[in-house]
C-alpha cells in the first residue's frame, strides 16, 4: 500500500492504532478497483460463453418498466428462434441516465430507456410507448377520478425515484410548463418501494401502470391514469 501511496502521489489510508481508515483519495480508489473486478467477472463470464459454444453475447441495460411490459417476452421469442440458439443475453436494470451512459462508454451493446433525456450522439428508435399512472391509496381523495391530471397531483407529497431518473426529469420538465415546482417528499431507489411508501398514506407516486397495476390489489393500493406519456 505504501508502495501505491508513493506512486500515485497521495494518501490511500489512514493508520490508527486500531487499524487503517481509507481517504477521500482512497474510497474514490476503492470505487474504481472495484468497478474494474466487475469487468474483469463480466470477461471472464463472456469468455466462458464463447467456450461453451455460444456465437454471440448481447449486453442489454433496460428500465423497470420496460422490463415489467413487454421486453423479457420478446427476448424469449429472439432466443427461441433456431438461428439464435448460440446467442447469450444478459438483461440489466437500470435508471435511464445510467443506460445512457452505459451504451455510451460500452459496457452495453443496447439499452431501452425513456426519451426524457438527452442520448447525446447514440441513435435511437421507439420501441413502445410507456403509459403512466397516479397511484395512491384506496381511499384518496384522487381515487373518484378514472382520469387525473398531472397539475392535480402537484398539491400532494409525492414518492419516488432520485431527482436524475427520466421520471423526475419528465415531471419537472411538466411542472415548470404548468408554472409550478414538482417536489418530491419522499426519494427512494424503485418504483416498487415507492408503491410502498403510497400503501403507509405518507405520499402518493406517478409510475408505469404496468409495474403499479400488478401490486394495487396486494398493496390496497389505487389508480388512475395520469395525462403523461414517454416513449421507450
Amino acid at each position: 500500500m505504501a508502495q501505491l501511496e508513493d506512486q500515485l502521489g497521495t494518501r490511500l489510508i489512514v493508520r490508527k492504532g486500531y487499524g487503517v481508515v481509507p481517504t477521500t483519495a482512497g474510497l474514490n480508489l476503492l470505487e474504481h478497483a472495484r468497478t474494474i473486478c466487475d469487468n474483469v467477472a463480466r470477461i471472464e463470464k463472456d469468455m466462458r460463453n464463447f467456450a461453451a459454444g455460444a456465437q454471440g453475447q448481447v449486453r442489454l441495460l433496460a428500465s423497470s418498466s420496460a422490463i415489467a411490459d413487454r421486453l423479457t417476452t420478446d427476448v424469449v421469442n429472439f432466443l427461441a428462434m433456431p438461428a439464435h440458439k448460440n446467442i447469450h443475453i444478459d438483461i440489466e436494470e437500470r435508471m435511464t441516465p445510467e443506460i445512457v451512459r452505459g451504451v455510451q462508454q460500452g459496457h452495453a451493446s443496447l439499452g431501452i430507456c425513456w426519451d426524457a433525456v438527452t442520448m447525446g450522439e447514440l441513435q435511437s428508435r421507439p420501441y413502445c410507448r410507456d403509459r403512466l399512472c397516479v397511484v395512491f391509496p384506496a381511499r384518496h381523495s384522487l381515487a373518484v377520478h378514472q382520469r387525473t391530471k398531472f397539475e392535480q397531483t402537484l398539491s400532494y407529497p409525492h414518492a419516488g425515484l432520485p431527482v436524475n431518473s427520466a421520471t423526475q426529469i419528465l415531471m419537472q420538465r411538466h411542472a415548470a410548463q404548468l408554472g409550478q415546482t414538482f417536489v418530491q417528499r419522499i426519494v427512494v431507489s424503485t418504483f416498487e418501494t415507492a408503491i410502498r411508501v403510497v400503501q403507509t398514506g405518507a405520499a402518493i407516486c406517478i409510475a408505469p401502470r404496468e409495474i403499479a397495476q400488478p401490486l394495487a390489489s396486494s398493496y390496497s393500493i389505487s389508480n388512475s391514469q395520469v395525462n403523461l406519456k414517454t416513449h421507450l
